[in-house]
């Protein structure tokens, strides 16, 4: 296999900078076609419009056209599991692709699915399209934290915005090749002019073939650093590898807790249970020798005493060491495995609070634009608005990272969940507002929706580690899976019952209660060190 495709390809070491810059360039390509996921808002007045005029069933509407966004994000949680194992079997770059192109080809079958039925775009446009999101999402976001372990936030931040972009660039290309004219020709919220509906179909592979492109570009740029990466001290190396070897061998585990303050990148909390923190920082990850005993329990207590001690000869400072990398290596042993990880109740803590604030998320997506169209008769300038809000979607996913890394990241749930249920409470204001209101109304929320990608994935890494993370957050996001379907019901069922209004209230009362949970939520850092068995 040539080195354009080895993921071991070595770089000089000076150059490990610019290559860590390359993966997350990487890793932002691929997203950027990975979040055109969001442009089924602008979309979907289109879908419908063509559906009901030269497909089935002619009785379509525009809430019930909400479960094609909802299959693909029951597709993309679903599929999030399997990207994060084949990231550890095969690597990131290959997952990438694979993924990738799976949703790539899924956009492009949709030019055959939407002229059978609705049912059959929910498989191409949805579940397949979904299926390669999952799969592609995490690659890029592991190798971009091991580039930058020091900064998550800000690495997970820069890729995902990406994700954000995604639908910048295309809501303005699907309108302008299927309503070139700015046509107004429609019958309440479904279009009727013959020469606009007939394009749709077209659209779907124009976008499929665009999409494999870039995606081929950005996943040959995506990698994993090499072991020794950014380790100045020959100690630290073999310390590293001594820890694999361990875990190798799967010898015993200890696992432990402490809670910490995020004053920074990775700041701990001065704490009288913080017992173990000092000894984790500078103990090395890997522990020769345990002392045997019959006794179990005095054997346990043992291992403890030896974690405590920090004054050991030859076991260094790895804080001390590193510290002024801006790449700080990763403590590879420092992570919990995924049966640990759904031990611990702030997995599940973490998981409804994705839940709450997915619902905002499922409707901002999906009906944005429909709901537009009941009082702004424009439909350029609701693709304006949903490029705009691409931006900062975008920007939100950057700064609300970076927050996590300066402040704090349950600061900023706490934070992005409140302001989130504000805007999707008043949104139906804007209704007496006007075009100005419903833009700022619009671009706040997805710059909310943003910051959950970024956030969660950053929580994951910190309280769990970054070995299994891929695993993790896929776990993580199944979440999303039950937001999707729950709000495509909802949409369903009561869109003709309580109207916008009552959706509008429905989905702000999800939020607030992730602004609660994020209040409530009490941030751990879980460490597993590995102890030889002699």
């Amino acid at each position: 296999m040539s080195s354009v495709f080895s993921s071991s390809f070595h770089w000089p070491p000076r150059l490990l900078v610019l290559r860590a810059i390359l993966v997350v360039v990487g890793g932002f390509m691929v997203h950027f076609t990975l979040g055109t996921i969001y442009t089924f808002g602008n979309m979907a007045p289109y879908i419908v419009s063509y559906i009901r005029n030269q497909s089935h069933p002619q009785d379509l509407n525009n809430a019930t056209s909400s479960w094609i966004f909802a299959c693909a994000l029951i597709g993309q949680g679903g599929a999030m599991f399997i990207g994060g194992w084949l990231v550890n079997k095969i690597g990131p770059r290959f997952t990438t692709l694979l993924g990738g192109w799976i949703m790539s080809a899924g956009v492009a079958l949709s030019f055959f699915a939407i002229k059978v039925s609705f049912w059959l775009l929910l498989f191409t446009y949805g579940i397949l399209f979904g299926v390669g999101v999952g799969i592609a999402y995490i690659g890029p976001l592991t190798s971009a934290m091991k580039w930058m372990p020091k900064w998550k936030g800000l690495a997970n931040g820069v890729v995902v915005a990406g994700f954000g972009l995604g639908a910048l660039g295309f809501n303005a290309l699907q309108t302008l090749y299927i309503n070139p004219r700015n046509s107004k020709t429609f019958d309440g919220q479904y279009f009727t002019d013959p020469e606009l509906i007939s394009r749709v179909p077209w659209m779907f592979l124009l976008m499929g073939g665009i999409y494999a492109g870039i995606q081929l570009i950005g996943s040959l740029m995506i990698t994993t650093p090499p072991p020794n990466y950014g380790q100045t001290d020959e100690k630290v190396t073999n310390e590293i590898a001594a820890g694999e070897k361990e875990e190798e061998r799967k010898d015993d585990r200890i696992t432990t807790e402490y809670d910490y303050k995020e004053g920074g990148p990775d700041s701990l909390t001065s704490s009288p249970d913080n017992s173990l923190t000092s000894s984790l920082l500078k103990g090395g990850v890997a522990l020769n020798g345990g002392a045997e005993s019959d006794d179990e329990e005095t054997k346990e207590e043992e291992k403890l005493k030896l974690l405590q001690d920090d004054t050991q000869p030859g076991r260094p400072d790895l804080e001390s060491s590193l510290a002024s990398n801006l790449f700080l290596p990763t403590n590879v042993a420092s992570s919990l495995s995924p049966r640990q990880v759904l031990t611990k109740p702030n997995f599940y803590i973490l998981w409804f609070m994705f839940l709450s604030n997915g619902m905002a998320t499922m409707f901002i997506a999906t009906l944005y634009k429909v709901f537009g169209l009941g009082f702004i008769h424009d439909d350029h300038y609701l693709a304006i608005v949903g490029s705009v809000s691409a931006v900062f979607n975008c920007a939100g996913r950057i700064v609300w990272g970076l927050l996590a890394d300066l402040v704090s990241y349950k600061f900023c749930l706490v934070v992005m969940s409140a302001i989130m249920t504000v805007f999707m409470l008043t949104l139906y204001s804007t209704i007496l507002g006007g075009k100005i209101m419903y833009f700022v109304w619009v671009c706040v929320i997805f710059f909310c929706v943003g910051g959950n990608f970024s956030l969660f994935p950053t929580a994951v890494g910190r309280a769990f580690g970054l070995k299994y993370a891929a695993i993790n957050y896929g776990m993580l996001f199944t979440s999303q899976i039950i937001a999707g379907s729950l709000g495509a019901t909802v949409s369903t069922l009561l869109k003709s019952v309580i109207g916008f209004y009552g959706l509008l209230f429905v989905v702000s009362a999800c939020s607030g209660l992730g602004m609660l949970l994020a209040l409530v939520y009490r941030p751990k850092r879980y460490v597993t060190l590995l102890t030889q068995t002699n």
